[in-house]
């Protein structure tokens, strides 16, 4: 098959001989006969344009101003240590950085907040809290999710005595535990001190009297119990929810009570 083509400067026509299995366009050397980029000759017969050479040193001193950059903004956004400036909650601080700080795997009592009352302890953990850690430095480490659905910080937070507060809010009964076992490498840590101060009825576990339900509805997905007639509960129940029949032998296993029944 005979196939004419036009030059770039539109005076000549190129005249070429291509089989039948050739068509569909001119071929790799027409199309690129007054369009290519200056070549560099290697050894081995190998041949690179030249722009690929100065994008590729362009590229190597980039990279790692780049890698550097964005590793001082994630230090920024997570730091190590920080000061505490104020104390919100239970289990909630504010630092220096202006960041707020949710402590890791604990759900600490509710204080008041926009016209609902503090619950049973929430003042009582507020002020250990404030005892322990404000104006004081702290180490924070993190795991898993480092912000919760509020934009605050997530992390265990340790005293220059080595002592977690985490541990210490739970231990005291001024905390719950709080989340599933395979997401906090201290939950089991935490459950256990969960159970000695159950047992001792520390804290808000001796203090606060709540009506016993005949039984209680546990999440095993999300790990939260409720009442029976808890408004999370589904009305068909589903194999992730199963009957335990006292508060006691839920908080021992580590479930965390509801935060609308309050069970």
């Amino acid at each position: 098959m005979i196939i004419l083509t036009v030059n770039a400067d539109h005076h000549a026509l190129c005249v070429s001989k291509r089989g039948p299995w050739q068509l569909g366009g001119p071929s790799r050397l027409q199309r690129g006969a007054h369009l290519k980029a200056p070549v560099v000759e290697l050894p081995n017969g190998y041949r690179i344009k030249s722009l690929v050479i100065p994008l590729c040193y362009l590229i190597c001193f980039l990279l790692p101003l780049i890698c550097f950059c964005l590793g001082d903004c994630v230090a920024d956004s997570f730091p190590s240590r920080a000061q505490v400036v104020a104390v919100l909650d239970g289990d909630t601080v504010l630092l220096d950085s202006g960041q707020k700080l949710r402590y890791l795997g604990i759900d600490a009592p509710e204080v008041a907040h926009e016209g609902t009352p503090a619950a049973c302890f929430g003042n009582e953990a507020k002020a250990a809290n404030t005892l322990w850690v404000k104006g004081k430095e702290i180490r924070m480490e993190y795991e898993g999710l480092r912000h919760d659905s509020h934009g605050r910080l997530m992390a265990y937070v340790f005293l220059k005595d080595g002592r977690c507060v985490n541990r210490e809010l739970v231990r005291s009964g001024l905390a719950a535990v709080y989340g599933k076992p395979e997401n906090f490498r201290l939950w089991y840590d935490f459950l256990k001190c969960q159970i000695e101060a159950l047992n001792d009825g520390r804290g808000m576990w001796g203090a606060c009297r709540v009506k016993e339900e005949p039984f209680y509805q546990a999440n095993t997905t999300s790990h939260v119990f409720h009442r029976p007639g808890c408004s999370f509960i589904p009305h068909r129940v589903s194999n992730r929810w199963k009957c335990i029949r006292t508060r006691l032998e839920c908080l021992k296993l580590g479930y965390s009570p509801c935060r609308r029944c309050m069970p």
